[in-house]
C-alpha cells in the first residue's frame, strides 16, 4: 500500500503537521508531516533540528542544520517512524535517549 493510499485511508483523516496532531494512539510517520515541519534528527554525535524540505512518492529530504552555519540534506522513508515529546516530533531512534541532554550548540549569534 502506497502512503497516500494509507493517509486516505487513516481512520482520523487529519494530515499531522504543524500544531495538528491528531489521535496520538495511532502511530505518527515522516510521511504524515508537512513540508515545512521541523523536527529533530539524532546525528552521529548529537540532536539537531531538520525541517521537511520535500516529500515525493516514497521519500522525504530532510534539510539538517549544522552547528557551524551549514546545512545538509537527508533522504529518510516516508514510513519513518515519528515519537513526540509533547508537540515536539522526533524523528526515532532504537535506543531510549534524552534530546536535552545532547542537543547541538549553534552559533548564538544567528
Amino acid at each position: 500500500m502506497s502512503f497516500a493510499n494509507f493517509r486516505k485511508w487513516r481512520p482520523s483523516g487529519i494530515p499531522f503537521g504543524l500544531s495538528v496532531y491528531g489521535d496520538r494512539s495511532e502511530p505518527a510517520f515522516l510521511g504524515d508531516l508537512l513540508v515545512g515541519s521541523r523536527l529533530l534528527y539524532r546525528s552521529r554525535n548529537d540532536w539537531r533540528w531538520a525541517a521537511v524540505a520535500k516529500r515525493t512518492e516514497e521519500r522525504a529530504v530532510l534539510t539538517v542544520t549544522s552547528p557551524k552555519g551549514g546545512t545538509y540534506r537527508l533522504r529518510r522513508s516516508l514510513w519513518s517512524e515519528i515519537v513526540f515529546d509533547g508537540e515536539l516530533p522526533i524523528l526515532r531512534i532504537e535506543n531510549e535517549e534524552d534530546w536535552r541532554e545532547n542537543l547541538a550548540d549553534y552559533d548564538t549569534r544567528w
